[in-house]
């Protein structure tokens, strides 16, 4: 008979042990990617990345701007 790490053997484990295993699985790696997404925007807003990146794409965005024909009535 096989036996798992903690030495209860796998046949005693119930359905109901299985679910709730799985289901406790869910939820760590549903607060591990919550956690991950905090400490990314985090990051984001403590270095201003967003302002920065947008100053950097600003040449771009201009050009673009300034490139589309517009109906000038006065």
């Amino acid at each position: 008979m096989k036996r798992a790490g903690n030495g209860i053997s796998l046949k005693s484990i119930t359905q109901g042990e299985k679910e709730m295993a799985t289901f406790l699985n869910v939820i760590k790696i549903i607060v591990i990617v919550i956690a991950a997404l905090f400490a990314l925007t985090f990051t984001v807003y403590i270095f201003n990345l967003d302002m920065k990146l947008t100053a950097a794409i600003y040449p771009w965005l201009n050009k673009q701007y300034d490139k589309v024909k517009r109906d000038q009535h006065l």
